[in-house]
């Protein structure tokens, strides 16, 4: 390829595709609302996937109370429950892909366009998309990346205000394993959730769909970081709690996606929960608001 450019003496260009994707604003809102159309239609598979979790557990734990009769008819009921879940999941992923279709690829298609239409007014006879591994070196002059941009952002005007922000809540680390400290952390999780749902900007992301790999039981930040990237996150919630004698010690972290602890708060309040509750909640709140500072630096 180099041999034929050099030898023709074509006139070649550079643009950066995956820069251009991360600052092309109509592209990033038109992603940004597929995301929230997706989260919205995967709640149902949630719902049902918690319905045929709920049958599993009940059925492991009373099948040998159980007659035969009805052992059959909760097998029956999970396997209906099984392929209800296998049509609807099907269906979703469908609609997703449509949704997809609409929003999203109009403007890959514009991308392309824009490189076209600047390529023959500035007579290139070749314009290639950068890339380390085959590109070892080539000048800035001939590098378009920011005249592409230019033009697709011209005139633009967000529809939905302020770029959203994904952030996900991870189970807490619990240095005192009880089920009292269990149920607490569970409440303290969806008090946060409820927080953060009134945020303008903010949209929560169920973590439930990765909890077998980052481990929820026993939660690591190595883990958790796995379970961002599959989620495609900003930013995330994570802490840990402790009890000794009826008084509760607990800290809260908002990390980067890559896991680099923005801020924290940590406090102790007796295991009263119209105590420790207002704590959380208020908690919160600051927590996401030194977040929203720290994206207008």
């Amino acid at each position: 390829m180099l041999f034929i450019i050099i030898s023709q003496k074509l006139n070649v260009a550079f643009v950066d595709i995956e820069k251009i994707k991360n600052n092309y604003y109509d592209y990033k809102d038109a992603l940004n609302q597929l995301r929230q159309f997706q989260i919205e239609k995967e709640k149902s598979l949630d719902s049902l996937k918690k319905q045929i979790d709920s049958l599993k557990n009940f059925f492991s734990e009373q099948r040998s109370f159980l007659t035969e009769e009805a052992i059959y008819e909760i097998q029956k009921k999970i396997e209906q429950k099984e392929n209800e879940y296998q049509v609807l999941a099907k269906n979703i992923y469908e609609q997703i892909s449509q949704k997809y279709q609409q929003i999203v690829q109009p403007y890959i298609n514009k991308i392309y366009l824009v490189i076209d239409s600047i390529a023959k007014r500035n007579n290139y006879d070749i314009v290639l998309n950068k890339n380390k591994d085959l590109i070892l070196y080539f000048s800035s002059n001939v590098d378009i990346t920011d005249v592409v941009l230019t033009e697709l952002n011209k005139g633009y005007s967000s529809i939905i205000g302020p770029s959203i922000k994904y952030i996900g809540i991870f189970s807490f680390k619990l240095n005192t394993k009880t089920s009292k400290l269990k149920d607490i952390s569970d409440k303290m999780a969806s008090i946060m959730e409820q927080e953060i749902r009134k945020i303008q900007g903010i949209t929560i992301v169920s973590t439930e769909q990765t909890s077998n790999i980052y481990n929820k039981d026993n939660p690591t930040l190595e883990g958790i970081l796995k379970a961002v990237q599959i989620l495609k996150l900003d930013a995330f919630i994570w802490g840990e709690l402790d009890i000794k004698e009826n008084v509760l010690y607990f800290k809260f972290s908002i990390y980067d996606k890559d896991g680099k602890e923005i801020y924290s708060r940590s406090s102790q309040s007796s295991d009263k929960e119209e105590e420790w509750s207002k704590i959380v909640s208020a908690y919160t709140k600051d927590i996401i608001n030194k977040y929203k500072e720290t994206l207008k630096k």
